[in-house]
């Protein structure tokens, strides 16, 4: 299991994150503004083929720590 970071929810970065955190991966997403508020609101939801929402477990920040550390960080615009 590796420690991952998505800076930016946007429709990639939220794919990346959900998928990740499907696979049993700890994922944050970084993420300000009106989508921060859509996410602590109702978390991450993902379609699966069209029909079924799945909500992935990942953890929604607003801010770096100065010690937080990530295996890999994906930059997501």
């Amino acid at each position: 299991m590796k420690n991952i970071l998505i800076f930016g929810a946007g429709v990639i970065g939220s794919v990346y994150a959900g998928k990740l955190a499907l696979a049993g991966h700890q994922v944050s997403v970084l993420e300000r503004n009106k989508r921060l508020k859509e996410l602590e609101d109702n978390g991450l939801l993902l379609s699966k083929n069209g029909d079924e929402i799945i909500k992935a477990h990942v953890t929604i920040i607003s801010k770096l720590k100065p010690n937080d550390i990530y295996d890999y960080i994906f930059v997501t615009l």
